[in-house]
């Protein structure tokens, strides 16, 4: 699970570096474009888990925001939370 967590968070990372995503909004749009996602219910719902606006401006290189971005994520994807060791596991990877 750790690698997978690992390229979830770099993947986030290279989104600010290359593309000036900025918001959770900006991030889960690039991620999951509405031609195939319910992408404002992806929005929400990450955003309701990590208890922040979709505006909220993320810290890409602060361990502790990127593990909670990417564990509410997870959790949209896959129906259940995440373990956080893993993901923590997966950033310590970077």
């Amino acid at each position: 699970m750790a690698y997978g967590y690992r390229a979830m968070i770099k993947l986030l990372q290279n989104y600010r570096k290359l593309n000036g995503c900025r918001t959770i909004s900006d991030f889960i749009n690039r991620w999951a474009p509405s031609v195939e996602n319910n992408t404002s219910g992806y929005i929400s719902r990450v955003c309701r888990e990590m208890q922040v606006p979709s505006n909220y401006v993320p810290d890409v290189n602060d361990r502790g925001t990127m593990c909670v971005f990417a564990a509410a994520m997870s959790q949209v994807e896959n129906g259940t939370p995440a373990v956080m060791e893993d993901v923590q596991a997966g950033w310590d990877l970077l």
